[in-house]
């Protein structure tokens, strides 16, 4: 997942004009990393914004696990 977003950051700093952060939103699913990715947030910070989410979808899908 962090390679993803370190290849959108550099690209986002090596084409500024060029590239569209807003084409993302499909395949990243979320305005708030879209938002931070165009404001210069380091990739690291943004993967580690996804942690409080993350850790929630974690504990509902255990619910479904077939095998513990």
């Amino acid at each position: 997942m962090s390679m993803g977003v370190d290849i959108a950051v550099i690209l986002h700093r090596l084409y500024p004009q060029q590239f569209d952060p807003e084409k993302l939103l499909l395949l990243i699913g979320s305005s708030d990393t879209i938002q931070q990715l165009q404001s210069g947030t380091p990739p690291e910070k943004i993967v580690a914004s996804w942690s409080t989410a993350l850790t929630a979808f974690d504990q509902i899908r255990r619910k479904y696990f077939l095998y513990k």
